[in-house]
């Protein structure tokens, strides 16, 4: 059981008022339901009631923005002044805290998924259900239409009532041992959307033998969010004329729906071994009514790669972002060798690419730990970027870019650091963080979103490796991360609160 530790002597409540919407030159979300978050269907959170605005996906919306463009409390002038209101212990946090209603609702690598009051962090519910070896939960949970979907490390999604936490079915979409559910759930239109990925290639330091490699194949579900049927399984390492290909092509990333054209939009990882399929190192556009792919983008042809093997390691391992340019929708996303691709919704056709971790004349630096690995932030026509340059990732960055071209408006770099959680905008802040290098103490960090200026920093001595979420004049954040945890020991760690 976690322990609530309170930093109040009062509370005031704090209401965040609307301020301004996206330029006319690029916009976000555009055919998933203007700004993303409801997403057309009514099927997500909902307006937010007397709670004010929600967080209710990994991404926060449909779109994916990982932008609350109408926070007024904490801004610029007032950030500094952020104090810790509340903390509730757990055992290691990747999660990006959902906060819907007035109430926060997060998972933890101990396997519990718990529902606090947003202001007094005081307990709502806690299902301590899913334990066993660490992490339990290392995703995002997906809130819709008062029910909780989330993904469990071992390989099963669950369906819990918000009102208790109770489960209401619980559906495997292991079909190896060899399984970590790293992206989070997504759901519209009545149907759950989840990749499903394998445990990496390596194990306390030690290649993972390759009769166990051998046996994963990656795959996209879509499943009944009334039954917890399996509705259609789409394998990403199965070419167009059913030729079965190598192991591996992981989905560690999170699904970004576009409601409109009832389209998935998933990004894949590599193969282990050749022949290595064509759907790996890619985006994928896949009608989630019906598991047919509607077309795909291959970023690095032929990657295979594992521990003991080595290989080109390119994953697109981030989710991908919905915006618009002019008057043109598109789907932009970030892959370990460094680029950003933007790409048209219906067709796929490329719009830009640009390589953020290549200097002139050298290699690419990304790959392995490097290059982009966490989602983007987008908020009125700039997309907020974190990368880590070089497979020793001793530099990593954070850069605001022109959405409609990709060229650079801004870049903060930090020596001795990486980055693996996802930036998030609010307030004309965006929010990151400093993983260190080699330990994983971190520092979580808030920039003016329009210079690249500093304007606070907080120490996270547990280390981060997931997303934060400011909501109605609170920052919420978990910490509790090691990228090199041996086994299941234990990890300390914390969902943490501040406001002002």
């Amino acid at each position: 059981m976690g322990r609530l530790v309170l930093h109040w002597v009062c509370v005031l409540a704090l209401t965040a008022l609307p301020i301004g919407g996206c330029s006319d030159e690029t916009t976000a979300a555009g055919g998933s339901g203007g700004s993303g978050d409801t997403g057309g269907d009514g099927g997500a959170a909902g307006s937010g009631g007397d709670g004010g605005e929600t967080w209710f996906a990994f991404g926060k919306d449909y779109a994916h923005t990982r932008a609350n463009i109408n926070e007024t409390v904490i801004v610029p002038a007032t950030v500094a002044d952020l104090t810790v209101k509340w903390t509730w212990e757990a055992p290691g946090m990747t999660a990006t805290p959902l906060v819907v209603d007035g109430v926060a609702y997060w998972a933890d690598w101990g396997g519990s998924v718990r529902a606090a009051d947003a202001v007094t962090g005081e307990e709502v519910w806690t299902n301590s259900s899913y334990g066993g070896d660490l992490p339990g939960v290392s995703s995002t949970p997906f809130l819709s239409d008062g029910y909780l979907y989330v993904a469990l490390r071992k390989g099963d999604v669950v369906k819990l009532d918000i009102e208790d936490g109770s489960e209401e079915w619980n559906t495997p979409v292991r079909a190896s041992k060899h399984v970590h559910l790293y992206g989070s759930p997504s759901v519209a239109d009545g149907i759950l959307v989840l990749g499903v990925s394998g445990n990496g290639t390596s194990s306390d330091g030690q290649p993972i033998p390759e009769d166990i490699l051998d046996d994963f194949f990656g795959n996209v579900h879509g499943i009944d969010i009334e039954s917890g049927e399996i509705l259609w399984v789409f394998e990403t390492t199965k070419g167009p004329d059913g030729t079965q290909y190598g192991a591996g092509v992981s989905v560690w990333s999170s699904a970004t729906l576009d409601t409109t054209r009832k389209l998935a939009y998933v990004g894949t990882g590599n193969g282990y071994y050749q022949p290595v399929s064509p759907y790996s190192d890619a985006l994928l556009a896949i009608d989630y009514m019906t598991g047919e792919l509607v077309w795909h983008v291959q970023f690095t042809e032929d990657d295979d790669y594992t521990s003991a093997t080595g290989g080109i390691d390119a994953d697109v391992g981030a989710t991908p972002n919905l915006f618009i340019i002019g008057s043109r929708e598109v789907v932009g996303v970030g892959d370990k060798a460094g680029w950003y691709h933007v790409h048209d919704r219906d067709t796929g056709q490329r719009i830009w690419s640009t390589n953020f971790t290549t200097p002139e004349g050298k290699t690419i630096f990304g790959s392995t730990l490097g290059g982009i690995m966490a989602p983007a932030a987008y908020h009125d026509g700039v997309l907020y970027i974190a990368i880590n340059h070089g497979d020793l990732f001793t530099v990593s960055s954070m850069l605001a870019v022109n959405a409609g071209d990709g060229s650079i408006l801004w870049q903060k770099s930090h020596n001795g650091s990486r980055n693996f959680g996802a930036p998030t905008y609010a307030g004309g802040i965006i929010y990151t963080g400093d993983a260190g290098f080699l330990v994983e103490t971190s520092t979580l960090l808030a920039y003016d979103a329009d210079t690249g200026d500093l304007l606070w920093s907080e120490p996270m001595p547990d280390g981060r490796g997931g997303g934060l979420t400011i909501v109605n004049g609170m920052l919420y954040v978990g910490q509790g991360f090691h990228l090199n945890r041996p086994g299941s020991a234990p990890l300390p760690g914390s969902m943490t609160a501040y406001g002002l």
